[in-house]
This record gives C-alpha cells, structure tokens and sequence, in this order.
C-alpha cells in the first residue's frame, strides 16, 4: 500500500514525533511511506535524516492552494492523521478512494478534538487509551463509536531486558527517573515536593529530572528555571533536554519511574521504563497509566496531591527493594504481553485493513462546500484566534482556510 503519515512536528524529544517514528518503521516493512509535517523542517535537519535511513520521503505541506491536487496526484491508499493540524482542514475533500485515519493521542488537546471534528469524514479513529475513545465519544456525541479503536502505544523490545532487571534488583544505590520536565500536564508541581522531602534523608538513592526546565509554572515564579527550586544536593541530576536515546538510555537504568500527570494519551516514556521492568508509580487520574498499571502488581496507584504516600512509597522501595522483585517482573510482563511491538503491528494493521468497513459512510466534500464545513463547525469564529496564535505553527492551514474561504 501507498501511506501517508501527516503530522504537525518532527521536534526531538516529544511522545507524539516518537510514536510516528515507530509507526513509520513498522508501516515501511511492508508499504511505500511518506512523512508530510505541518511544521518547516529546515530546522531538524538532522532529526529527518533518521526517517531517510527507513527510506521514507519527508515533506513540507507547501502553497495551500496546491496542497490538494498533490495529494490526489499522489493517489494515496491509506493517509494517516498523527496530529496534522493541516490535514484536518483537508479530510473532507480526499478523495474517496483513500482511506483516513486519524489518531487521538490525548485528553483534551487538539488532536483530540481534530478526531471528532472529522468524524463524517474518516474511516477510522486510533485512540490511544479507553480515556482518549471515551473523552471523543461524550465530549462530541459520536454515535457510531465501533470506529474508534483504543490501541496502546509501543516500542520496540531492548534485547537487554533480562540482564538489566537483574542489575536493577541488585542494585545498591536506586534511581528515580521523573521525564516530564516543566509540562504542566506532567505535575512538576508534585514532583518538586516529593524530591524535596526524599532529600531530608540519608537514603542512598539518584533522582533524574529530564527534560525541558523553563519556564516553570506560575507557583515556582518568580524562579526562572526548575534547577533553583530543587534541593541542592548530589543525589539530585537534572539534565534538561538531552537526545532522546540519551533519555532511554538513562530510563532504562532507574529502577522507578515516576509519573505523577494530570493527562496523558498513553506515554512514550512510560513504556520505556515498563520493558525494562522499572517499577511505574503513578497518579490516580483516570488517564491512560491506570489502564495498565494494577496496584501493587506491576506498579503502584497514588492519589495525586498525596506527597507523603508518594514519599512513602518511593522510601520503602530505596530501604526495600528486594521485596519488590515480583513487580519489576510483572512491569516487564505487562509491556510483552500488552504493549509490545508484535501485539502493537497485530492491532495497527487490523485498523488499517478494517477501515473499508467504514469507507463507504464517508462523504466527499468538494471545494466549493469547504464553506458550509466551516460554519458547521464554527471555524470561522476561531479564524481570529488560529491567525494570532498559531501563525507560527500553521503557516499552510491559515493560507489554506483563507484560500478556500472565499471559494
């Protein structure tokens, strides 16, 4: 098959530009794939060529009045949506013949909403969580819900998996990994008050703070950078934002990963950890996490705001770890049998091969009907806002609503 993956990014070192990565290297075992982003990719050349060694073709959404004639001169069998914000303004004018699918990485954002806006005209969405396929259904009123598919995230197996468990469980100094840096949705805010009281002891542990540390939130200001509101103590190593196999390579030699969020779609990072069997502590939110942790088996549950439970828990595994040798196990247990990249290629292609179940509901919009698709969908009273803060990153999408708009 001829496939298309549309994407706003290729930025390094983010879970939706991570998934596509993985997604590309399975569909191009068997497929022709080309990569379209939303974004200008001048600036990561380096990161693109790592698509060019899969033989994909990587390319820029160009002038919008030519973007839909290049896709239909392309005659494309399946065009994927990871969170191409261009590509949602297109899907009710592809062609009938190409099926779409679209992908919900998480709650709320607007990948999420791009999935339910399309609705009428996709023939499948991958949800990544039950949260994510249930957020979509009652949030916008989906009746035929069997076209959303729930599919969790995957990577690819580590073939040190065995050895490395097994280094973690003899360990005499454990690692804390925390890889959500300053995003809000990954509570730094909770994090921050956790490193705090574990450095209050003389337990023999290593906390690993990656990722991005400015801006922090509003709370920490007017403290510039998350580096002046940790303790300042050896045990504690922030590194900022690193390559991402840099990251890995650091996830996979922790023994607990924590990830106390507010929102996620299903985490990259998470799985990371998961197939080296770190122990994963995370929050109660019903969100992607609590759909593959089972408390006390193959990590643990904690409510969101409860520091001491948190401090507790990651106390007793630093004094204890040896009694945990059965949740390192069943962590890693967890990620073969549900999230590995045999199970993930079995559900990815059903998907793709089911979606002319679907294929004959849609309806083709033609151009001189983009108009009506806007006023339904209230576009034309977000112009102002999608013009004043998204210009940077839609550059094609404002050409093309203005384009079309007056067509």
């Amino acid at each position: 098959m001829k496939i298309l993956l549309a994407t706003s990014s290729v930025t390094p070192n983010a879970g939706i530009p991570s998934f596509n990565r993985e997604l590309c290297s399975l569909l191009n075992e068997e497929n022709e794939v080309h990569l379209l982003v939303d974004e200008n990719i001048e600036s990561y050349q380096g990161y693109v060529r790592t698509y060019s060694t899969y033989g994909i073709n990587i390319y820029n959404f160009g002038d919008a009045s030519n973007i839909l004639s290049k896709l239909l001169i392309e005659n494309y069998d399946v065009i994927i949506n990871s969170n191409s914000h261009i590509m949602s303004l297109l899907a009710a004018f592809i062609d009938n013949k190409t099926r779409l699918i679209t992908v919900s990485h998480s709650l709320g954002t607007m990948d999420c909403d791009n999935a339910a806006f399309n609705n009428e005209y996709i023939d499948n969405i991958i949800a990544l969580s039950s949260s994510c396929k249930n957020y979509i259904i009652h949030r916008f009123g989906i009746k035929n819900n069997d076209k959303i598919k729930v599919v969790f995230n995957s990577v690819t197996d580590n073939p040190d998996s065995a050895a490395k468990r097994q280094a973690k469980m003899t360990a005499e100094k454990i690692k804390i990994v925390f890889a959500g840096g300053s995003a809000a949705s990954k509570s730094p805010d909770v994090v921050v008050p956790i490193v705090n009281e574990l450095c209050k002891s003389n337990l023999p542990f290593e906390f690993y703070w990656l990722g991005i540390t400015t801006p922090p939130l509003k709370k920490f200001q007017p403290f510039k950078d998350i580096r002046l509101i940790l303790p300042n103590d050896e045990r504690v190593i922030v590194t900022g934002l690193i390559p991402q196999q840099q990251a890995a390579e650091i996830i996979a030699s922790c023994n607990v990963f924590l990830a106390p969020s507010r929102r996620e779609g299903f985490p990259m990072a998470l799985l990371e950890a998961m197939r080296i069997g770190c122990i994963p502590i995370v929050s109660d939110f019903r969100i992607a996490n609590q759909e593959i942790i089972r408390d006390g088996i193959n990590g643990f549950i904690i409510s969101h705001k409860d520091i001491k439970s948190f401090v507790d828990r990651l106390s007793d595994i630093i004094e204890n770890h040896a009694n945990y040798k059965n949740v390192y196990e069943a962590s890693n247990k967890t990620f073969v049998e549900e999230l590995s990249f045999p199970v993930w290629r079995k559900c990815i292609y059903s998907i793709i091969s089911r979606g002319a179940l679907y294929h004959k509901q849609r309806r083709v919009m033609k151009k001189y009907a983009y108009k009506a698709v806007v006023n339904r969908f209230k576009l034309l009273d977000k112009y102002n806002l999608i013009e004043n803060y998204m210009t940077e990153v839609l550059p094609c999408a404002i050409k093309f609503y203005k384009y079309y708009k007056n067509k």
